[in-house]
């Protein structure tokens, strides 16, 4: 089970950094045509990736990789989705679209992670 589960992490691990790698590439490619609004928002969601990564290590020195793993899914977008929801109130649509942004790159994540655990 232990050898199942380390596979599984580097599925995973190799799987983010796969989103990451594209969103760098779409991100530059956005930047060269002078697309800057639309490149930041790559660089939002590369910021996710960044995070993600991150947090499979810590998850890794947890007894549960998997529970771990989906406690800080859920954990770490607490405060975007409260974020959203002040800009929706205050009909801020960049602070909107930046929490979207995050919200989606996390749902992105989420997935592949349910690929992987099922």
């Amino acid at each position: 089970m232990e050898g199942d589960n380390m596979n599984k992490i580097e599925l995973l691990t190799d799987g983010l950094e796969k989103m990451l790698e594209e969103t760098k590439l779409e991100n530059k490619r956005l930047n060269a045509e002078d697309r800057f609004d639309e490149g930041l928002f790559q660089k939002i969601r590369m910021n996710v990736f960044e995070i993600f990564i991150k947090m499979v290590n810590v998850a890794k020195r947890a007894d549960d990789f998997e529970k771990e793993f989906k406690g800080l899914l859920v954990k770490i977008p607490q405060n975007w989705y409260l974020s959203l929801e002040e800009a929706k109130t205050k009909d801020d649509f960049d602070t909107e679209k930046k929490e979207l942004v995050k919200i989606e790159a996390k749902d992105e994540i989420e997935k592949l992670f349910g690929e992987i655990y099922g």
